[in-house]
C-alpha cells in the first residue's frame, strides 16, 4: 500500500539490518481464561444508590428547564452504564472508586469554576451534581476510606494480576488494552494499588486526545480528564512499567517497544489484531489475550489464517508485478531521440544543446 501510494519501493538498508532483528520480532501469542458469571457479585453500593435516584427523577433540584432535565437524565444514563460495565470487568471496589471520583472531580469543576465540561452551562453542572448527592454518596465513604477497604477485583482482573506477578517487573514494558476510557482509567487505579503488583509495577493510562478543550466529552468520561503529555516519556524512560490505554495507541503513536502486550478484550478485527500483535516486537515478547472460559475457541487462529491468506495475495500481486516489469524491460523501445537534421543537434531538454 505504501509503495502504491508514493510510486516508491520499501527497502530496509542491510547496516540496520541486526537493529531491526534485534527490536521487530514476533511475539509468542499466549490466552488467559477467567470465569464469567453475571452474578459473581452482590454489586455496587454506590451503584444501586445511583440506579433508585434516577428511578426517581427528575425530584426537586430546583430547575423547570425540562429541556435541560432530560439531557441530564440522558447523561445519567449512558454514566450509569459506564459503570454497569466497570462492575462486571474490574468489580464492585472499581465501580465505587470510579463514582467517586467522578463525584470529586465534578464537585473541584463547580466549586472552582473550572468548567472541565466546557460545553455545559453551571446549571447542568449544578443539576448533575444534585442528582449524584442525592443521597449524598460521598458523606460517609470517600476515596481514602474506599482505599482501606479490601481490593476485591473481578476474576478477569484477578486472572490479569496473577499474570503479572509471573513476570519480572525490572526489566519489562506493558502494554494493556481495553475498550473503554473509564476502565482504562481504573484498572490503572487497581495495579498501583493491588498488594500482588503495587510494589513492582508502576501503572498509568492513555485515552486518547480529549483535553479540557474537548467540548464534546461525556460526562461519563470526567474522571479520565488529566494531563497524559508525560505518560509515554515517563513510559520511555521507564519510570513507568504498565500503561493501560484504549485503541489510541493501536498506531499513529511512537510507542516503546513493548515485551508484554495484553488484551482485556479480543480485538474487534483483523487490523486491531495485527496492530496490537505489532506493539510487542522485542525479542522474547509475549501477546495475550483473555477470554471467557466458554468462548474464544479458534478465534486466534481465525486470524492468523485471515492474515497468512493476505500475505499470500500480497505475494501473488507482488510476483505478477514483477513479471509485467520484466517483460517491459525485454521490449525494445523505439528511438525517441530528438535530432536536428541540418545541424546534427540532439534535443536533451528544452535549456540545452547538444552535438
Amino acid at each position: 500500500m505504501l509503495e502504491t501510494n508514493l510510486d516508491a519501493v520499501c527497502i530496509s538498508p542491510n547496516a540496520t539490518r541486526s537493529q531491526y532483528d534485534e527490536y521487530v520480532n514476533q511475539p509468542t501469542i499466549q490466552r488467559l481464561y477467567y470465569h464469567s458469571a453475571p452474578d459473581q457479585f452482590d454489586g455496587s453500593y454506590f451503584l444501586s444508590q445511583l440506579q433508585q435516584s434516577l428511578h426517581h427523577y427528575p425530584f426537586d433540584i430546583g430547575s423547570n428547564d425540562y429541556e435541560l432535565l432530560d439531557h441530564c437524565r440522558k447523561e445519567l444514563i449512558r454514566f450509569l452504564a459506564t459503570c454497569s460495565k466497570i462492575l462486571q470487568e474490574l468489580g464492585p471496589w472499581a465501580t465505587d472508586f470510579f463514582i467517586l471520583r467522578t463525584i470529586r472531580t465534578l464537585k473541584q469543576s463547580v466549586d472552582k469554576n473550572q468548567g472541565l465540561l466546557l460545553n455545559w452551562s453551571d446549571e447542568k453542572h449544578e443539576v448533575i451534581l444534585r442528582c449524584m448527592q442525592n443521597p449524598p454518596l460521598d458523606q460517609h465513604i470517600t476515596e481514602d476510606t474506599l482505599a482501606s477497604q479490601k481490593l476485591v477485583p473481578s476474576t478477569k482482573v484477578d486472572s490479569l494480576v496473577e499474570f503479572l506477578t509471573t513476570i519480572d517487573a525490572t526489566s519489562t514494558t506493558i502494554l494493556i488494552f481495553v475498550t473503554q476510557r473509564a476502565v482504562a482509567m481504573v484498572l490503572s487505579e487497581i495495579l498501583n494499588r493491588d498488594e500482588r503488583t503495587k510494589r513492582s509495577f508502576k501503572s498509568a493510562y492513555i485515552v486518547g486526545s480529549s483535553s479540557y478543550k474537548d467540548r464534546s466529552i461525556h460526562f461519563k468520561d470526567l474522571a479520565t480528564l488529566k494531563s497524559q503529555q508525560t505518560v509515554l516519556e515517563e513510559f520511555r524512560d521507564q519510570r513507568i512499567n504498565i500503561v493501560v490505554a484504549t485503541s489510541v495507541l493501536e498506531e499513529g503513536i511512537d510507542v516503546p517497544a513493548c515485551n508484554v502486550v495484553i488484551c482485556m478484550d479480543p480485538p474487534m478485527h483483523l487490523k486491531s489484531f495485527i496492530q496490537r500483535r505489532g506493539r510487542a516486537r522485542r525479542k522474547d515478547s509475549t501477546f495475550v489475550m483473555l477470554f471467557p472460559t466458554h468462548g474464544g475457541f479458534g478465534l486466534v487462529e481465525q486470524w492468523q489464517g485471515l492474515e497468512r491468506d493476505l500475505k499470500l495475495a500480497y505475494q501473488e500481486q507482488r510476483a505478477k508485478a514483477e513479471e509485467l516489469k520484466s517483460l517491459m524491460a525485454d521490449e525494445e523501445l523505439p528511438d525517441r531521440t530528438l535530432r536536428v537534421p541540418s545541424s546534427g543537434y540532439v534535443v536533451l531538454n528544452i535549456f540545452w544543446l547538444v552535438r
